[in-house]
């Protein structure tokens, strides 16, 4: 292993160790968790499976009923606090992903 593949890993793992990615992991826990959140990701899919076999009114109501799901979802606080993290710490890591070489 070289140097360079040494530091890296290095890297990775502090990062691992940070108490952003802590957080981040413990949410992403959470959301798998908690049962409202479980129940309305098995709706869309259920939703979802379904659509193409209904006709173009019904397709409309569950396209809209599948919108408030997703938005019930992504409004969620956990669902919030952890696209906030998770955008911070892309952001923090960007730098070492857009390298050029």
């Amino acid at each position: 292993m070289s140097n360079i593949e040494r530091k890296a890993k290095k890297l990775c793992k502090d990062f691992h160790l940070t108490k952003e990615y802590i957080e981040l992991e413990k949410i992403k826990k959470a959301i798998n968790n908690n049962p409202r959140l479980s129940e309305i990701k098995r709706e869309i899919e259920v939703l979802k499976k379904r659509l193409p076999l209904q006709g173009k009114g019904v397709q409309q109501q569950t396209l809209s009923k599948i919108q408030k799901l997703k938005e019930e979802y992504d409004n969620h606080p956990l669902v919030v606090n952890y696209n906030q993290l998770k955008s911070m710490l892309i952001e923090v890591v960007s730098p070492l992903t857009n390298l050029e070489l």
